[in-house]
């Protein structure tokens, strides 16, 4: 206790803030969790800030508006993002805990608020000790957020606008053609008659037609189920949003809100988070892909949020968060390795005394409880009856990734196999998998071996690509396979024997094999990959799962989800040994041909581990 409180006292010195009140996020001493009064230009407003540590790359969310402020969303849809970064909220002037009666009209304008954003940067930067921060801006937001990373890159890893502002005239002509279509569509002729005279887009129409929240609950909602929440709290907020909306109304910008000719480049990475259902006035997405494609930046991406509307982090909470984790890794070298899990096969047989529905929900129920998203590939004759079906559905409900590992787990490299032959095998799998919808075109060879010759291994590349196919690499190889048959051995000639020496000797297996791998990419690359890890749906799986993750996460590796992994442009690369049949870590190893000595062939195999094994009487 002693020790939070000195770091409190630290906080409030360095940055000269009142302290409402310190909530805990976790059993962290660097968690925070407090509201701050900051002084910035000569006025006093209001900050959240909240993380699990506070040594984390800050976020500024820069809320929209005018005057709507965001502060007290972050327990619905910032849970998981405050792992990764200090989270700081700001309620601008004027805006919501940021209001008080000193503040005057002349006191609110665009300049002020831009003003205030430069100023509280050069604080977060110098107070959390960091070169940098991230930015992200939601609605008005976002037309602050592009003028001050356009003004101020240096300052910025990167920029994420949420609902983009891009052009506030063409946008609200965008708008109303919309809405007409809609009532037109509906015969709503009162209404039609009601915004024709003058163009309106009254929000309560576009509300109506999901076009600022998509789902059901709305930004008022996840405001009053906030642990800040308090008694009379809309009714201030409504009264200072309009406040400043009047304020800035009085005090208008000049050509702030367009940038599709003004703005043509930015020098830090730029992500748009947009709603396909987004229909605020200002906000038309269709804006966002014609400035996207003229704008040149050392990276831009929109991030579709197909569920959502004007607020993808009330509409889509959940993918809002893995976005944004993403986003931090692509541009932060972290100097922690990485890994996700990916399966291989499927099975749902009885083990022994475990039944397969009880062992398979094993696997599952244990990525759940890490909130982690791995993939399986599926052996097709397996899983290709009621039993394996059910499992499948249950894979994919628990967001898990489904892709093809052939029907009939036939050898690719076989000097009997053809490409035709094996063509067969890929679609016959296909059929089976491609009806769940978080199926995948990726395809993992059997046994690693993806050609014996450099025809049968082109030959299989164009046919992949044609059918818009990817290769599901393996950069981490071991024998868990081989343990688990051991273990099985085991418990046939004694139910009741001791499980804590397999689980040990897995555990440090495959971790080994990880270092082992990392090093050499390490040596290869120059970089920390993105590492995807190969394990089997085995009983070794149902059973060491969570210790397998919990060794990863004590010895420093960042656990990912497998759709994260895959940007890493490692997987792109279509390695030239031959035979191509090893992790693709071995085989650009192996390429390189200064690592013999390291280097055996196969890379993993039982045989390597039967003498430890028996050595230790497993």
């Amino acid at each position: 206790m002693k020790k939070i409180l000195i770091l409190t006292q630290i906080i409030i010195l360095i940055f000269g803030f009142n302290l409402y009140g310190q909530k805990k996020l976790d059993n962290s001493a660097l968690s925070i969790d407090s509201l701050y009064d900051v002084e910035i230009n000569g006025t006093k407003q209001k900050i959240l800030v909240q993380s699990n540590n506070i040594n984390n790359p800050v976020l500024l969310w820069l809320h929209g508006g005018p005057g709507t402020s965001e502060m007290f969303i972050n327990h619905y849809c910032m849970t998981k993002v405050i792992d990764y970064f200090t989270v700081i909220h700001w309620d601008q002037r004027g805006t919501a805990l940021s209001n008080n009666v000193t503040i005057k009209t002349t006191d609110i304008s665009f300049e002020k608020i831009f003003d205030d954003a430069v100023v509280l940067t050069d604080i977060l930067k110098k107070n959390y000790h960091q070169d940098k921060i991230f930015l992200l801006g939601h609605s008005f937001g976002s037309v602050i957020g592009i003028h001050l990373i356009e003004k101020f890159p240096e300052n910025y890893y990167a920029y994420m606008g949420v609902g983009q502002v891009i052009d506030d005239n063409k946008s609200r002509e965008i708008t109303y053609k919309w809405l007409l279509n809609k009532l037109e569509e509906d015969h709503d002729t009162a209404a039609i008659v009601k915004i024709s005279e003058k163009h309106l887009i009254p929000r309560d129409l576009i509300n109506k037609y999901k076009g600022i929240y998509y789902k059901d609950k709305s930004l008022f909602d996840v405001i009053k189920t906030s642990p800040y929440y308090y008694d009379g709290y809309l009714d201030d907020y409504t009264k200072s949003m309009n406040f400043v909306r009047e304020s800035m109304g009085k005090n208008p910008p000049e050509g702030k809100y367009v940038f599709n000719d003004s703005i043509l480049q930015l020098n830090i990475p730029v992500y748009f988070f947009e709603g396909k259902h987004d229909r605020i006035a200002a906000c038309a997405p269709e804006l966002v892909i014609d400035f996207c494609e003229k704008l040149k930046a050392p990276l831009k991406e929109i991030v579709w949020f197909e569920e959502s509307a004007h607020h993808p982090n009330i509409d889509e909470p959940e993918k809002f968060q893995d976005e944004l984790i993403k986003i931090l890794k692509k541009n932060i070298n972290p100097e922690q390795p990485s890994v996700s899990f990916s399966f291989d096969d499927g099975n749902t047989r009885d083990i022994l005394n475990y039944r397969g529905e009880e062992w398979n929900a094993m696997i599952i129920d244990q990525l759940k409880k890490y909130d982690l998203e791995a993939i399986m590939f599926v052996q097709g004759r397996w899983l290709n009856n009621e039993k394996g079906k059910a499992f499948l559905q249950k894979w994919n409900d628990a967001g898990n990734l489904i892709a093809n590992h052939t029907y009939s787990h036939l050898d690719y490299n076989d000097s009997a196999m053809t490409c035709d032959k094996y063509i067969k095998e890929i679609e016959r799998c296909d059929s089976l998998i491609n009806g769940y919808s978080n199926y995948r075109k990726i395809l993992r060879f059997p046994f690693l071996r993806a050609g014996n010759t450099v025809a049968k291994r082109d030959s299989m590349n164009l046919y992949l690509a044609k059918i818009g196919y990817e290769q599901g690499w393996v950069t981490i190889d071991n024998s868990d396979w081989y343990i688990n048959n051991r273990l099985i051995k085991r418990l046939k000639e004694n139910p009741q024997a001791d499980l804590k020496p397999f689980r040990d000797f897995y555990i440090n297996h495959i971790y080994d094999r990880a270092l082992y791998y990392n090093k050499l990419s390490m040596e290869i690359n120059q970089r920390q990959i993105h590492h995807t890890l190969l394990l089997h749906i085995n009983l070794t799986s149902a059973l060491f799962l969570s210790d397998l993750i919990e060794k990863f996460k004590k010895e420093g590796w960042i656990i990912e989800n497998y759709s994260s992994v895959r940007e890493d442009k490692i997987y792109n690369e279509v390695p030239s040994t031959m035979p191509s049949d090893q992790s693709l870590i071995w085989m650009q190893t192996k390429k390189t041909g200064q690592f013999e000595n390291v280097l055996r062939y196969p890379g993993e195999d039982g045989e390597y581990e039967k003498d430890k094994m028996d050595i230790l009487g497993l």
